[in-house]
């Protein structure tokens, strides 16, 4: 390891410090949460874009509160997907990615469609430093017939049907990524775009958040095919409110593993997942097959529950497909033409 990488991830580590002894009540999400947060990297971080030198492809599906029954219509309980997309290119030192979303809240669905770009700085042979810049689209929708009012005469029940508002948002992030270690800062809705519905009353902003995120592989026994990888995700919102969740997964030999994450003042949650299984030998120099992975997520919510179930659930499902590296060409040189 050289100076350069040991002084950066001690910085790092520092900022993982600061940030979880500064955690203090729970935020009031307005972006989606998910228990697997390590597999959805992207939806957190443009700078994750590209980074692992993968394909990767990956859709992961949320069911929070399961069982929830509304009183009165059909205002069921959060639920969101994620669709995802990044790849590396290599020449350019850049990964590109995309990535869609659905987060339907009762009478509220947010939509997003967003594009990101990283640049990698290489550290060493495995080790790089990532810069990361996403653009898109948030719209948020609301249907205002699903809204009841406890006064049959309040100023605000003065709309119907459904409306939607479509505005600009923006990110940027920076990540480290090396064999062992993993870690990233990104700020999101940059732009603060706010949803006016027309009536001067529904009015609403994306505030800033900020997410940190980081985890470290420990090889746990002599033959190296048991893995265990602590994780953290720090999500805070205008640096006002911090919420985390913390904790770790034990892999076998790249086949499946199986881990839990603790949600501060929400839930304890338990995780499981299998990779299909690949060839044992390959011939020399060729990239190894390409990866599909199944993973699923539990929540038992210990916090509210006299207003919610105390279940949530998560599946994904991903794709992932390595890049061979670029090739060029041999340098001659000559005599005649060396100086």
């Amino acid at each position: 390891m050289n100076i350069t990488t040991a002084i950066m991830k001690s910085r790092i580590l520092c900022l993982f410090a600061f940030f979880s002894l500064s955690v203090g009540k729970l935020l009031a999400q307005q972006d989606a949460q998910f228990t697997q947060f390590m597999f959805n990297k992207l939806f957190f971080n443009p700078a994750f874009a590209g980074v692992e030198h993968k394909t990767q492809i990956h859709f992961m599906h949320r069911a929070q509160w399961t069982g929830y029954q509304p009183s009165f219509d059909d205002g069921r309980a959060p639920n969101t997907q994620v669709l995802g997309f990044n790849t590396a290119l290599l020449r350019l030192n850049s990964g590109v990615g995309a990535h869609i979303v659905v987060d339907r809240l009762g009478p509220l669905t947010n939509l997003e469609l967003q594009f990101s770009y990283a640049y990698h700085i290489k550290l060493n042979k495995d080790t790089r430093l990532s810069l990361g810049l996403r653009g898109g689209i948030y719209s948020r929708i609301v249907d205002f017939d699903k809204y009841r009012f406890a006064q049959p005469d309040d100023p605000l029940d003065v709309q119907s049907g459904s409306e939607s508002v479509l505005k600009p948002d923006m990110a940027v992030g920076v990540y480290y990524h090396s064999p062992t270690f993993f870690g990233g800062l990104s700020a999101n809705h940059l732009t603060q775009s706010e949803f006016n519905f027309g009536d001067g009353f529904n009015r609403d902003a994306l505030v800033n958040s900020f997410y940190l995120m980081g985890g470290y592989r420990f090889k746990i026994d002599r033959q190296e095919k048991w893995v265990l990888t602590p994780s953290l995700l720090v999500k805070a919102s205008e640096l006002q409110e911090f919420s985390f969740d913390v904790g770790a997964l034990v892999e076998y030999d790249e086949k499946f593993w199986v881990g839990s994450t603790f949600r501060n003042e929400e839930s304890i949650n338990f995780l499981a997942g299998v990779v299909i299984p690949r060839k044992a030998k390959r011939p020399k120099g060729r990239l190894p097959d390409p990866r599909f992975k199944i993973g699923a997520g539990f929540d038992y919510v210990y916090a509210g529950q006299e207003a919610k179930q105390t279940a949530s659930y998560e599946v994904f499902f991903s794709y992932e497909l390595p890049i061979r590296q670029p090739t060029y060409p041999a340098l001659i040189r000559t005599p005649r033409f060396r100086y």
